[in-house]
């Protein structure tokens, strides 16, 4: 017994399986991550070193050239770019497309961690580029209080706040001063007591310090003795002794100089070389990128963390505002709901369509449950796949709403000639369906030939790809299945026992059956001019093609997503100052321009150029 016969003969196997595809695909969608773009990490890899106060080209000459040297031996290398800047630098490394970039990266960290690296300078940073890596939100705080304010009160609280959601992977202040203790000599108060600034620094490093001490033992007790050296405040580090002048150590307790003695110690910022703006105002503001973990769902995250937003309003400082400066979850979510509302568009289109060229609306009913059970049920494979539904595996389920019932109307149309020739509901259900069944199968493979060499394709844009191929040609084989099993069974079961034709039916017949006899007397004067059909074919071919190198590439369809991203260099050397007051002026000729609801303005320098970069809503 054939798979058909059975699904006929035992429809509750039938019921089961649809419902199963049903119910658990649209489990697995509800358990689905939602992002932008597929989770691929590029062959490409990113150390970054910093150093503070060096110039660009002491940066080159004693951290990049150097870390150069030791990365050119890395398997797979295509390609190795530096950049230099004041205070930091950049390698970036292009690796081949099949290098396992994980692998890579412990290579590269192997390669580096061989070089000593000058005293105080940090280890490098390594990280791969992955879009799911990048913010999905930014979130500005703002307030007329200091920017050492603000950035204390973010750091200690308002982060803390957005990290704990479920899902965030990191929610960061970046490119902004860092809180530091800062050391302000005074050469009067030097000089007075014979202090130099060498004496200053040794005082720091030597007690500015938390260290293990030992153990103490005593009888039956042993106690782990530590140093608490390490200042909490300023006013603490203002109190720490300087305890040598020059290569001589003070012992007189009458001459105890400390450092509060002779310079100013305050709680206060790194060098700032980058400032925020909030609607071109003068107020102080910060920008916070929250990124997520890979695979969750952007568009539910983005609404908790506005949830998180609306609680916090009532607990910010006095004269703070918090505010959601971007979020580009906005167009992954209107994506998703375009691509269900085209799932019920399509759903009603195929039952009208079924309706006027099978004239039933018995038989149009029993194709729309082709289309829940083939496409809700790639849900399942996208699920165990390890997919998201992103803008790749949405654009397959979106394209093949219209080719998953083609199987099923192909094998209900045969159904019901064999119906209307007064056969039985079971017995039309199994002749047609066995009929039509090498031409179903054959149609099938043939828009799997089509789309899954897609699965295989080299380069970024095959690993963009890949879960296009796979969800396409996973839906189309359920297409196939649902046809061949649960089709033939609901029609068994619900074509009534005696064919009847109605008004409708009759009336679409006729009209049908006009319209295949002008076909048919079209079609006779064609073939009787076969050179003049082949010569309009090749030139629609011809013309085609020369279209081709007209039509506009892009990797990704152009989307709206109601923001417009300035960015610009002043010329090498710009202070912050000039920067922002240029940023300012172009500011202002855009809002004079345009309605926007919003600006947030970014502006940097110190770097070869400097920058300016503006949001826009």
């Amino acid at each position: 017994m054939n798979l058909i016969a059975t699904s006929i003969i035992r429809p509750v196997f039938a019921w089961i399986l649809m419902s199963a595809l049903i119910i658990f695909g649209a489990i697995a969608a509800t358990k689905l991550g939602v992002s932008q773009l597929p989770d691929i990490d590029f062959p490409i890899l990113s150390v970054s070193v910093t150093y503070e106060g060096a110039t660009p080209e002491v940066v080159e000459s004693t951290l990049l050239i150097p870390m150069e040297e030791r990365l050119l031996g890395i398997e797979g290398l295509k390609e190795m770019r530096a950049n230099a800047r004041q205070g930091s630098g950049r390698i970036v490394l292009e690796l081949d497309i099949k290098r396992d970039i994980d692998v890579a990266l412990q290579e590269v960290q192997a390669a580096l961690s061989q070089l000593r690296m000058p005293i105080g300078i940090d280890p490098p940073i390594i990280t791969k580029t992955n879009p799911e890596d990048t913010p999905f939100m930014y979130v500005g705080v703002f307030s007329e209080k200091p920017l050492h304010d603000i950035l204390v009160w973010a750091d200690l609280f308002l982060l803390d706040q957005f990290r704990f959601i479920p899902g965030i992977g990191e929610a960061s202040i970046a490119g902004y001063p860092e809180r530091n203790l800062r050391v302000w000599p005074d050469l009067a108060k030097m000089r007075r007591y014979d202090i130099t600034v060498s004496d200053l620094v040794s005082a720091v490093e030597t007690q500015h310090i938390e260290s293990t001490a030992g153990q103490f033992i005593k009888g039956k007790e042993e106690l782990r003795v530590r140093w608490m050296g390490e200042a909490a405040t300023a006013k603490e580090l203002s109190r720490i002794r300087i305890l040598k002048r020059g290569s001589e150590t003070i012992y007189a307790p009458s001459a105890t100089v400390r450092i509060g003695d002779v310079a100013r110690v305050e709680d206060s910022l790194s060098d700032q070389r980058r400032i925020a703006r909030v609607d071109g105002t003068d107020l102080n503001g910060i920008s916070i990128g929250i990124r997520k973990q890979r695979g969750q769902n952007e568009v539910a995250l983005a609404d908790a963390v506005n949830k998180k937003i609306a609680e916090l309003q009532t607990q910010l400082p006095e004269g703070y505002k918090l505010r959601v400066n971007a979020d580009f979850s906005r167009s992954t979510k209107q994506t998703v709901h375009t691509t269900y509302e085209k799932l019920i568009v399509a759903g009603l289109v195929t039952i009208l369509i079924c309706f006027a060229f099978l004239g039933s609306w018995q038989a149009a009913v029993n194709i729309i449950f082709s289309i829940p059970t083939s496409i809700v049920g790639t849900f399942l494979i996208v699920y165990f796949a390890n997919f998201t539904l992103n803008l790749f595996t949405l654009l397959a389920l979106t394209l093949a709403i219209s080719i998953v019932v083609d199987d099923a109307i192909m094998l209900l149309e045969n159904i019901m000639r064999h119906y209307h020739m007064g056969k039985s509901a079971a017995q039309a259900s199994y002749d047609g369906a066995m009929e039509i069944l090498p031409a179903a199968s054959a149609a099938t493979l043939a828009v799997i030939a089509v789309f899954l060499p897609v699965v295989v394709m080299d380069g970024i844009i095959g690993k963009f790809f890949f879960q296009f191929g796979v969800v396409m040609s996973a839906a189309v084989l359920l297409s196939l299945v649902e046809a061949v099993t649960i089709t033939p069974m609901r029609t068994a079961a619900f074509l009534s026992a005696t064919p009847k034709a109605g008004k409708l039916e009759l009336y679409l017949e006729r009209k049908f059956e006009e319209l295949g006899k002008f076909y048919a007397r079209f079609l006779e004067k064609i073939l009787h001019l076969p050179k003049l059909v082949t010569v309009v074919s090749l030139a629609i071919f011809g013309l085609s093609m020369i279209l081709i190198f007209h039509v506009r590439q892009e990797f990704v369809p152009l989307q709206d997503q109601d923001y417009i991203i300035f960015s610009g260099q002043a010329p090498p050397g710009s202070s912050l100052p000039y920067t922002i007051d240029k940023a300012r002026a172009f500011e202002k000729i855009v809002k004079e321009r345009s309605e926007v609801d919003g600006f947030m303005t970014s502006a940097g320098a110190g770097g070869p150029a400097a920058e300016i970069n503006q949001f826009m809503m």
